[in-house]
Parts: structure tokens; C-alpha cells; sequence
């Protein structure tokens, strides 16, 4: 049982190294922000947005679209209907006939040999004329100044990709309508995907590309021909984070996040702990996929969360020696409060922090659940069945 102690001790130690680093690179990433100055020239700019069964919420998304502070004829916004059964069609088609054009109608076909979002991207891109690709997805609002705030980076020519955030919208409002342990339910909700996004961040402050979200994402056309679009990534249910991280590993472009207020996308939670898990499980299906310094470190995450609280109670039972399990949860828990404080300060939720004890027990268990049934690599999503694909 001592092995037990000692191989936690070990994990903790890694994990409190790499957070500690993370948490100099949430600094960097916020100071790296606000530096851009403005551009010269404002590029065109297509707008892609690929929807499978969204009647309910692309109205909203295209709505806040449309009313963009950037020209509006510097911009297009291209939505593929990848597929719907539903009347997604109809509503996009809808919108491109009372904008006079600017919002474009596409349709997907078969993905041969992608998926199905990751053919609609592509068909988008290809159909679109804009110099910058910036994708949000259709269950997203997007603030007036997002196009101008997430193009503001490529003034620097060096620039090639821009990860914008979002955060779940937990307002009064959307909340009112439910009940209290679904509020709670929501706004736990919003702490766990914001410790994600601070940790992104953080690697991107340290010129490190390890993951991102396509709700707000942004990138020269030139640097998705040079890597060779999604037909040279191939089948994967990661695309976003699969293409920075070949952009990070195989060009010199830089990747840069944006963390204005101006630009942080709001977006829908899932409303249940089935779905919840559901989406999780997904991402969590293309580990094997990533760069082999994000799974190794995947790996110390799992294998601590597993190994804690076993230890902690070995502790207590001393059956190992005492201060093992409460040395390794502090070395836990400290470098995650500096990491999560900070990033809940830049996204402006730090009330935010109240949840963060509470939630430590139930993140184990979700780590533990979602990363074990990811494994597989099978995923379904919106009635289709999937496999990651796995190196």
C-alpha cells in the first residue's frame, strides 16, 4: 500500500508543476490580450456556422449575427445545414432572403470521410471569399463586437490563429425559468467549463496549443490551405482542437487567445446531468488523438483523481504514512484555486468561486466516469453514431 502514497505523491507533484505553470500562462495569455493594437485595414471576414436540428436557438445566434459593429459589408455569414431533420433549412433560408443576402444558405452531403460538421466547416470555407475564417456554433450568442474584437490580433502578420471563449449563460433571466437544484445544476455547470477554458488559456499564454472551443474560433484562410484544411486532419469528433494543435506542431503561424469582454461568446448549458455527461464523454473520445504531451498529462490527471482520495483515507487509517493523503490534496487543490480564481477574475465570474470546494468531490467522479467511457471512442450525437479515431 505505501507504492499507493508514493505514486499519488508523485502524480500530485506533476500536476501542481503543471498548474503552476498554467497559472503563468493565464497572466501572459490576459496581458497578451490587451496588447493588439488596432488594424490598418479591416479584412473581409466569413462567418461559418454549421447547424444539425437547431430551430430553437439559431434564430438568437443568427440574430446577434446580423447585428455585428463591424462593416457590414466587410462580412458574410455562411450556415450549412448539416442534414437537419428539422426545420433548420427553412429558418436559415428565411434569414438569407430578409438580409438581403448576407447570410448565405448551404446544405450538407454526404461528409465522405469526415464527419458531418467537420464537411460542413469545409464546404462553408470553401464557398466563402473572407480572408479570415471565424466559426461560432448555431446554440451560441455572439456580443456586437465580436468580429472587430476577434480580428484585432491578425494586425500582427505573425498571427494565424485566434481561440476566442465563451461562457455559459446563467443570467437571472435564462435561470429564472427553473427550478432551484437546476440552477445550481447550471451554474456548477458554468464553474467546471471555465476551469477548462483557464487552462486553455493558459497554454496559449505559454505558445502552446492544447485545446479550444469552436463557439468562437478565428484564422487566416491561408493557414487552413497551408495545413490542408480537414481532409488532411481526417476523421476526428475534435476538429477544432485537432486543427490548432496541427497548426501549433507543423507552421510557424502564431496562435494567439483573445479574452476581451467584448468577444466572449455566450452559449446554452445543458439543462440535464444525461446530457451533460453525454457531451463530456464526447470530448473526452479523442484523447488518444492528441499531441502526446496533452496525454501524458491527461494520464497524471486521471491517474491523481483516481489514487486521492484512497489515499487520503490510507492516511487516515495509517496504513501509509499520514501526511501523504493530506499533502497530496493540497498539492491539489492549492495550484487549482490560484489557476481557477484567476480565470474566473478575467471572464467575469468570480462569484463563481463559491462552488469551487463543493464541486471537488463530484469533478473526481466526473473525471473519472467521462474519461473511462470516452475510451471506446464510440459517441453519438443528435442521432448519429460515431468513432473516434485513435493513433
Amino acid at each position: 500500500m505505501i507504492a499507493i502514497g508514493y505514486l499519488t505523491i508523485a502524480l500530485a507533484f506533476l500536476y501542481m508543476c503543471a498548474l503552476l505553470t498554467l497559472r503563468t500562462g493565464l497572466s501572459r495569455a490576459h496581458r497578451m490580450s490587451s496588447s493588439f493594437g488596432g488594424l490598418e485595414r479591416l479584412p473581409f471576414v466569413s462567418v461559418v456556422v454549421a447547424a444539425r436540428n437547431e430551430e430553437e436557438n439559431l434564430p438568437s445566434c443568427l440574430e446577434s449575427l446580423l447585428n455585428q459593429t463591424y462593416p457590414p459589408d466587410l462580412y458574410e455569414i455562411i450556415v450549412v445545414d448539416d442534414r437537419s431533420t428539422d426545420s433548420t433549412f427553412s429558418i436559415i433560408e428565411g434569414y438569407a432572403r430578409r438580409s438581403g443576402g448576407r447570410v448565405i444558405p448551404l446544405r450538407n452531403d454526404d461528409p465522405g470521410g469526415l464527419t458531418g460538421k467537420q464537411r460542413a466547416l469545409d464546404k462553408a470555407i470553401k464557398h466563402g471569399r473572407g480572408e479570415i475564417i471565424l466559426t461560432t456554433d448555431a446554440d451560441c450568442v455572439v456580443p456586437p463586437g465580436w468580429i472587430g474584437r476577434m480580428v484585432q490580433p491578425f494586425a500582427e502578420e505573425e498571427v494565424g490563429v485566434v481561440a476566442g471563449f465563451s461562457v455559459i449563460d446563467d443570467s437571472p433571466l435564462y435561470l429564472s425559468k427553473f427550478g432551484r437544484w437546476r440552477r445550481l445544476f447550471i451554474r456548477m455547470q458554468s464553474f467546471e467549463l471555465l476551469t477548462l477554458f483557464s487552462a486553455f488559456a493558459g497554454c496559449l499564454g505559454l505558445g502552446f496549443a492544447a485545446a479550444c472551443t469552436g463557439n468562437s474560433l478565428a484564422y487566416r484562410r491561408r493557414v487552413y490551405e497551408e495545413i490542408g484544411g480537414f481532409e488532411a486532419i481526417g476523421f476526428t469528433v475534435a476538429e477544432d482542437n485537432m486543427l490548432i494543435q496541427r497548426v501549433n506542431r507543423e507552421t510557424r503561424w502564431r496562435i494567439v487567445p483573445c479574452l476581451s469582454p467584448r468577444a466572449i461568446v455566450t452559449t446554452r448549458p445543458k439543462e440535464s446531468l444525461r446530457d451533460l455527461l453525454a457531451q463530456r464523454v464526447r470530448w473526452a473520445s479523442n484523447s488518444l488523438e492528441n499531441r502526446p504531451s496533452v496525454l501524458a498529462f491527461m494520464v497524471v490527471v486521471y491517474g491523481l483523481n483516481l489514487l486521492i482520495y484512497p489515499a487520503l483515507f490510507l492516511s487516515l487509517l495509517r496504513l501509509i504514512p499520514i501526511w501523504i493523503g493530506p499533502l497530496a490534496l493540497l498539492m491539489k487543490l492549492g495550484p487549482e484555486y490560484l489557476l481557477v480564481s484567476k480565470g474566473l477574475e478575467i471572464f467575469n465570474r468570480g462569484e463563481l468561486i463559491k462552488y469551487f470546494l463543493p464541486i471537488q468531490p463530484l469533478h473526481t467522479l466526473y473525471i473519472l466516469i467521462c474519461g473511462l467511457a470516452g475510451l471506446p471512442g464510440r459517441v453519438g450525437w443528435k442521432g448519429r453514431r460515431c468513432r473516434a479515431r485513435w493513433f
